[in-house]
Parts: structure tokens; C-alpha cells; sequence
């Protein structure tokens, strides 16, 4: 498969954050980051689907054009 880049992705606009999530057997862990660089946060979820859809929440609260940055381990 084809990797997509960061222009392809956002389609023309800047991202308002990206996600970069470390998956884990049980949960996972999300640092969201502004494009510019630094940190806005750090975020633990139990992967169930209730954990994912707090994830959704939590990054909505960064913006509405969010990028996702998803490390595998095969879990």
C-alpha cells in the first residue's frame, strides 16, 4: 500500500493538531502536538471501542482538522 503524505491527508489546510498514538495491548497513548511543534497534551485509553471514542473527544477539543500519526507493535 502507498503511504500518504502530510498534504495529501489534510487536502490543502494546515492541520490544527496532529495525534501520535503508541498502541499497546491495552491501551494506548496519544500526545497531541500543534504543527509548529511543542506538546498539547497526553492522553491514556483503554483500546475498546469506548477508549477510541473518547479519543475522538479529546482531540476535538485541539480543532476540527486533526492528523493521526498511529505506531503499530502488532498487539
Amino acid at each position: 500500500m502507498a503511504s500518504l503524505t502530510m498534504a495529501q491527508v489534510c487536502k490543502g489546510r494546515e492541520p490544527d493538531v496532529v495525534i501520535g498514538i503508541d498502541t499497546h495491548k491495552d491501551i494506548h497513548v496519544a500526545v497531541a502536538l500543534p504543527p509548529n511543534g511543542g506538546r498539547l497534551g497526553e492522553h491514556r485509553i483503554p483500546s475498546t471501542r469506548k477508549g477510541y471514542d473518547d479519543l475522538i473527544v479529546w482531540t476535538e477539543e485541539f480543532g476540527s482538522n486533526s492528523v493521526y500519526a498511529i505506531e503499530g507493535t502488532s498487539s
